[in-house]
């Protein structure tokens, strides 16, 4: 990242280091000065239009605590499902979300709601597929999909804005 005066306001990002969207969203975040980021479901339920950086990377948030659920305490995405029903309207500043390294197997469909979104890292996690909602995400700029098991490439990717950057390493593609 080559550093500017803050009152330029632009930023300028070498894509040729990755960047951890952690490092990507503080770099960012630094550069505009505003919105908060959050690494718990709890804590953007505080004031969910105030969350920029929505960091869920290894989170427990992911571990089931509904007792009727096949996956309790397991691994699974019904508690975010839930929760972005109720909350994903009032996330109109959400600009990153990190849900990287959780075991998923599924992006609950609220995700595909979320249009503000300029970053998503579903890597590191257990996907075989994205839905063509993906396309729903008109701002997103990077898709971080690494180290799944996507064994064709989304269909979605079709129809999205040719400046996205999309991460597909460490796939059976």
């Amino acid at each position: 990242v080559t550093d500017l005066p803050v009152s330029t306001g632009l930023k300028i990002v070498d894509m040729s280091v990755r960047l951890s969207l952690a490092r990507w969203s503080s770099v960012s975040a630094a550069v505009r000065g505003r919105k908060r980021s959050v690494t718990s479901l709890r804590a953007a339920s505080l004031d969910p239009a105030a969350v920029e950086t929505l960091d869920l990377s290894g989170s427990k948030d992911f571990v089931c605590t509904n007792m009727v659920c096949a996956k309790f305490n397991s691994v699974c995405v019904c508690k975010l499902a839930k929760w972005l029903f109720q909350t994903g309207p009032a996330l109109v500043n959400l600009r990153f979300l990190n849900a990287s390294g959780n075991n998923l197997d599924v992006i609950p469909d609220p995700v595909w709601s979320l249009t503000t979104l300029e970053s998503l890292d579903l890597s590191n996690n257990r996907l075989t597929e994205i839905p063509r909602e993906l396309a729903n995400l008109t701002n997103l700029r990077h898709l971080n999909l690494s180290n799944n098991c996507l064994d064709t490439m989304p269909e979605a990717l079709g129809h999205m804005s040719k400046s996205l950057v999309v991460s597909l390493d460490g796939n059976p593609l």
